[in-house]
Formats: structure tokens, sequence, C-alpha cells
């Protein structure tokens, strides 16, 4: 069956008699679910910083790639005492956000590898009383270094800068990789398969033509991960 993923997303069947809900993508974020991104040609799993649990967490690490980001924006990175990679000449600027070094908890971790290790890694950066002390560097949980003043319409840095702003820490995310295929990432077919497979939420990033981080978008209610 081929699916649009421009059109709303339409449970056929039994689950046609199962109530759809319609709400801002940051809102469901800052309810700590987990969300599918579609943004820029590639798919993503992702969810606030402050709510991740060691479960959302694993669940992530399972069906992605297992490169565990963290997004929020450079000043913070600046006072947590975060360093940026080197730049690389093929980082387009447009895409809002450059990798710095991955860093864990300084408490409560152990190898810094673990679901567990890195849900609390998240968490605690995440925390408005952390210092660059509670933090060790290089670690597992890779931050990257969002533009505060970034005004484009890529998923990632938006919903970061959001979450930020509203005091969820940033955004925790990771590229999907496909059911079928697992041995390349996920396109956008695969994207809304898992996310009904799964009862996430999806979001067809702002990249999509006539697609708004601040319209509405359609799902089955998410299960609880």
């Amino acid at each position: 069956m081929t699916i649009d993923i421009d059109a709303p997303i339409r449970p056929s069947g039994q689950r046609s008699r199962r109530t759809i809900e319609s709400t801002a993508v940051n809102d469901a974020l800052t309810r700590g679910e987990t969300i599918v991104l579609w943004d820029d040609e590639r798919a993503w799993l992702g969810y606030a910083a402050d709510t991740a649990t060691t479960a959302q967490t694993a669940f992530v690490i399972r069906h992605t790639a297992g490169f565990l980001q963290i997004a929020l924006p450079s000043p913070a990175c600046d006072r947590h005492l975060i360093p940026l990679t080197p730049a690389l000449p093929s980082r387009p600027s447009a895409q809002g956000y450059q990798q710095c070094i991955g860093i864990d908890a300084a408490q409560g971790v152990t190898t810094g590898i673990s679901a567990a290790d890195r849900a609390r890694t998240a968490r605690v950066l995440a925390d408005p009383h952390t210092d660059p002390g509670d933090l060790v560097r290089p670690g597992h949980l890779v931050v990257v270094a969002v533009d505060p003043d970034y005004s484009g319409k890529r998923a990632v840095p938006r919903l970061a800068l959001r979450l930020d702003a509203s005091g969820h820490g940033g955004l925790v995310f990771a590229e999907l990789v496909s059911g079928n295929r697992p041995h390349t990432m996920a396109d956008k077919h695969d994207a809304v398969s898992f996310a009904l497979a799964h009862q996430l939420r999806i979001y067809a990033g702002a990249t999509t033509p006539g697609a708004s981080l601040d319209a509405p978008y359609q799902t089955y209610p998410p299960a609880v991960h």
C-alpha cells in the first residue's frame, strides 16, 4: 500500500472507529511523548530531554541507528562548557545546528552508554540547576548546538528551541532505521508505517510543501513508551 505522507493519516478497518487527535507537535513533546519526524528527507524519533525515561530511550535506541543526540541552544552549550567539534565544509549552515562533543552525567551513571545512563544524562542536561561540573566530557550522549536565531523550517532545530524556551531542556533525537530494510535508514513510507504500527504521533516536517510546525497533525492516540 502506498501512503502519501503529505496527506492526513487515515486509519482503516477496526482502527477507523478510533478517535483521532489533532494537536500541535510541541505540545505532544512537552507531555513526554515520543514522536516520529519526517524532516529534510530523513526520519527521526524524538522526545523532550527533561522527561527522558529509560524505557523511552531504549525504545528509540532499538529502532534507530543508536546514535542518540540532544539539541539545545548554543548559549546553553557554552554555559555548560560543551565545545563544538571541528566544522565540516559539507555541513550547510542552513541546517541550524552543529555537532558538539558527547557528554555523560557525572553522577548516577555507569558506562554512560546504556539507555538508563543516556536518559539520566539527558535529564541532567535539561535541569536548569546543572552546572559544568555535573557533566563529564567526552561522553555518550552527543550534543548539538542550535543557532538561537534559527528561523528556518527544519523541525529538529525549531523543536529544540521551543522545548528549551518552555523549560523542557531540548530535543533528544536519533535517525530511524527502516523496518523492512534494516541495513538502510527509513524513508517517508517507513516513517508513516512505523508511526502507525507503534501508535506514535507523526509530524511531516516543514520541508514538506505546505507543512508548518504550528499546524495541527493527525495520528492515533499514542502508546506509552
